[in-house]
C-alpha cells in the first residue's frame, strides 16, 4: 500500500498498525459486538472514553496516579 506523507501543520501521518486498531474496533469496539458509536452513552465503554467526563485526578509533581 502506498502511503501519503502529511507535512501539514496538526496531525501527521498515523503508524498503519494504529489505523489498523481504529479499523478493527470501529466494528467491533474491544469484544462488545458493537462498534462504539452504536453502545449507549451510560455503558462502561462509552463513559471510558467519554473526552467530557469530569475529571478526577490531575498528573503532576507529587501528586500520585489513581
Amino acid at each position: 500500500m502506498n502511503r501519503s506523507h502529511n507535512f501539514s501543520a496538526g496531525p501527521a501521518v498515523l503508524p498503519f498498525e494504529v489505523l489498523q486498531k481504529a479499523q478493527e474496533e470501529l466494528l467491533d469496539y474491544r469484544g462488545t459486538g458493537s462498534s462504539l458509536i452504536e453502545l449507549s452513552h451510560r455503558g462502561p465503554e462509552y463513559t471510558e472514553v467519554d473526552p467530557n467526563r469530569p475529571i478526577t485526578s490531575l498528573p503532576g509533581p507529587g501528586r500520585k496516579k489513581r
